[in-house]
């Protein structure tokens, strides 16, 4: 999907000043994952602003299901991972891509290609799959302490005021060295236009997924 809660700067921005807060990961190589990627314009302006503040990424994997040559909007895509690939490959970033979390975890595994970062950006098929299909391949996955990171659309009337469907809820889970499972570490609701947001109780449920 390509309709982002906030808008694509301000998603990034977003993104940017959660992640400051993890200096520690992000100064080792990085390898991130994206789930959902889409025609990929988050990935793009996130991964442009993380190489020009000096992160070390080298390497990206991008998941989606648009990217199996019988899905229907598969040709355009397919542009959309050409351009991607030939313009980060020159920046030296290796650009993976696989049209399911099932055969990209799989290849994580046997390749130990394991992320540290794992993003996922305004993709309601995944979001309401979270419990049963991408929290047990994350656990699987994901290095020791590595992030994995979800902006997505949410209701606001469960648990969250008067905030409604048109903020992006920002929730930050580490994979615990103590118990490998998820760890929610934060949650935050950014407004429209917000790049500071507000923080939420991680303990509170979370408001209902608002799909499009």
């Amino acid at each position: 999907m390509e309709a982002y809660p906030c808008g694509s700067l301000s998603a990034v921005l977003c993104w940017m000043r959660l992640l400051s807060r993890c200096t520690g990961l992000l100064q080792m190589q990085v390898c991130y994952t994206s789930l959902g990627s889409g025609l990929l314009r988050f990935d793009f302006s996130l991964l442009e602003m993380l190489l020009s503040r000096g992160v070390p990424v080298t390497s990206v994997h991008l998941v989606d299901s648009q990217y199996e040559p019988d899905a229907q909007g598969y040709m355009r895509h397919r542009v959309a991972l050409a351009q991607f690939a030939s313009w980060f490959t020159l920046r030296g970033v290796e650009v993976y891509v696989h049209y399911s979390l099932e055969r990209y975890a799989f290849e994580a595994r046997r390749t130990s290609a394991l992320p540290a970062i794992v993003m996922q950006v305004d993709c309601f098929e995944l979001t309401a799959a979270f419990d049963k299909e991408v929290k047990p391949a994350l656990e699987e996955v994901l290095q020791i302490d590595g992030l994995y990171c979800a902006l997505t659309s949410r209701e606001g009337a469960s648990g969250a005021g008067s905030m409604g469907s048109t903020c992006a809820w920002a929730e930050f889970w580490r994979l615990v060295p103590e118990t490998g499972r998820m760890k929610m570490e934060t949650l935050t609701c950014f407004r429209p236009g917000d790049t500071s947001g507000i923080n939420v109780d991680v303990n509170k449920p979370l408001p209902r997924v608002a799909g499009h």
